[in-house]
């Protein structure tokens, strides 16, 4: 699974956060970030927060 976030369409509003039980996160810098390295278990959560992004900056794909 792959998960990315377009960082042309991130405009930071923090819904992937509020959903993804810290699978996203701000960096120093105010920028979303993942927090870890998913794995098949948080599909479900990326997914989730996937459909949250109001700009659709994150991607969930197979790899």
């Amino acid at each position: 699974m792959n998960i990315s976030i377009d960082r042309d369409l991130c405009d930071n509003h923090g819904q992937c956060i509020a959903v993804s039980e810290g699978l996203f996160d701000t960096d120093d810098n105010g920028v979303t970030v993942l927090t870890r390295t998913a794995g098949p278990a948080d599909r479900p959560l990326a997914t989730l927060a996937a459909h949250a992004c109001p700009a659709l900056a994150i991607t969930v794909s197979d790899e």
